[in-house]
């Protein structure tokens, strides 16, 4: 799938929908709105809320997509769909370990605005968060490899690890320190933002000892 049919598919699932929604691709997809990288087999999508995925399943059960698997309501658990020439993956707020935030949210760039609904793209070091938190093979040299080609947001490092601990993730807070090593290989860290996110791992570090000795 090339990003004209991201977009295609994309118009598809929005534009008719329901009730209002706002979707945020991840993932291969993402990396394709990007220019990051050249096809990718599936869409994956990450919406807010439980109700902005049932509308994107009803929706893409009109355009004769069917559910694979058990149809789990639990929000911890994506919906895959199956069409006649691509799938679908809908998650809502999280992908494993790493939450959907504000701040992703607000980085995220526009890819299909219709009336009150949209689907946006994940920026490309916020896409490069998700895949270190999914930890699946090949995609730390993956993830390498692309940081070597973008521009790195350091604040958005900064602000990402607190918003992940002010929802109480504290697992996404170390998956955005772990990306964050990533890049401080590869590219020279303003040394404010070094200082910051030394002590942000200290505090990580204390809170995993408290816890421990509890």
């Amino acid at each position: 799938m090339k990003k004209q049919d991201v977009l295609r598919w994309s118009c598809d699932l929005v534009s008719a929908a329901r009730s209002p929604v706002q979707a945020y691709l991840l993932g291969g997809t993402a990396l394709v709105m990007a220019d990051l990288q050249d096809c990718t087999g599936d869409l994956d999508f990450v919406v807010p809320t439980a109700e902005e995925r049932q509308t994107l399943l009803e929706r893409a059960l009109e355009l004769g997509f069917r559910v694979t698997g058990e149809a789990d309501e639990r929000i911890d658990r994506p919906i895959h769909l199956v069409g006649d020439s691509t799938s679908i993956d809908v998650f809502v707020v999280r992908t494993t370990h790493f939450c959907l935030t504000e701040g992703v949210r607000r980085r995220a760039l526009p890819v299909i605005e219709h009336g009150t609904s949209g689907v946006r793209s994940l920026a490309p070091q916020d896409i490069l968060l998700f895949k270190t938190a999914t930890g699946r093979p090949g995609d730390d040299v993956r993830v390498r490899a692309i940081f070597e080609g973008i521009r790195v947001d350091w604040d958005a490092f900064v602000d990402e690890v607190d918003a992940q601990e002010s929802i109480g993730n504290t697992r996404g807070a170390f998956d955005v320190l772990d990306a964050f090593y990533t890049a401080r290989i590869l590219h020279r860290v303003p040394a404010r933002v070094r200082d910051e996110m030394v002590e942000r791992v200290q505090r990580q570090l204390s809170r995993l000892l408290a816890e421990h000795i509890q």
